[in-house]
């Protein structure tokens, strides 16, 4: 029948699909090689949303501690805190500055970093001039030598955003660049910033950068946890030392506010003889 197919023609049909199959296979290859090398292409992102911080698991350290957990107290409207209560000469002045450098070792590290101090209700802006002046946090030790980074003499005290804070009928102020704390009758200013120093120092760069979750946090980003290291060069005559910029810590300043506030607080109560014991007035 005329229709009917012959050796011959099935045979060059069968060498047909052969070629065809070895066309497919070799551009299928040719198709995984080019995912093999081909450079990764940028996501296109919104100029908003291109410059956000990346998002890591880091649980970053806190000034007071990863354990405390502050909720304001009812003890300053307790008639035992009025009655305990005394206001001394000296106000203290804490505030959490920034500058060039410290934004952009933030953005190298990829967390919010600020010098959380205190200074003299009065001295604010005056104290933040001064760390202009010495460079504070400007020198870290690159395994050889102290090396200088530029950005670290434009220091300003950061607007602060508390949330929850102050208690009802604090004697803690609130300003948009400080957080004002009136100091009992007979508690030094000196004794106050200790106790206060001791708590910050819970969320300092310096001691973190250093811990095993620190070094997890550089090495996944491929830098060096010495950069996080910072001293301040403090020049004098014919003398001059390198002191430790333990005042530089994780912080933010919505939360980190609200920390600062119950920070003082904590100390204020404990001056007077009360203590924190679950909202509830308890004698220390």
């Amino acid at each position: 029948m005329a229709n009917e197919s012959t050796p011959l023609s099935l045979l060059e049909h069968l060498f047909d699909i052969e070629r065809a199959l070895e066309t497919a296979q070799q551009a299928l290859a040719h198709c995984l090689d080019s995912l093999k090398t081909s450079a990764p292409q940028a996501v296109p992102l919104q100029p908003e949303d291109a410059a956000k911080r990346r998002q890591l698991p880091t649980d970053w350290p806190r000034i007071g501690g990863r354990d405390f957990d502050p909720e304001p107290t009812d003890l300053f409207e307790t008639d035992e805190f009025r009655r305990l209560w005394t206001p001394g000469p000296d106000r203290r002045g804490c505030y959490a500055a920034g500058c060039g450098g410290l934004l952009n070792l933030s953005r190298i590290l990829k967390m919010p970093i600020y010098k959380v101090s205190t200074t003299g209700a009065d001295r604010v802006w005056d104290r933040n001039k001064e760390s202009r002046r010495d460079r504070h946090g400007a020198l870290w030790h690159n395994g050889q030598t102290y090396v200088g980074d530029a950005g670290w003499d434009d220091w300003f005290p950061s607007h602060l955003h508390p949330q929850r804070f102050p208690s009802p009928a604090s004697p803690v102020m609130v300003q948009e660049r400080a957080i004002i704390v009136p100091l009992p009758n007979g508690m030094k200013p000196t004794q106050f910033d200790k106790l206060f120093d001791a708590e910050t120092r819970k969320g300092a760069l310096n001691v973190w950068v250093m811990t095993q979750e620190g070094r997890d946090h550089c090495g996944f980003l491929g830098v060096d946890p010495a950069i996080g290291q910072r001293s301040s060069p403090y020049r004098g005559g014919d003398q001059s030392r390198i002191s430790p910029a333990d005042e530089l810590c994780v912080f933010s300043i919505y939360g980190g506010a609200d920390r600062i506030i119950a920070i003082a607080e904590k100390i204020l109560l404990e001056a007077v003889g009360l203590k924190l014991d679950r909202g509830a007035a308890a004698k220390g």
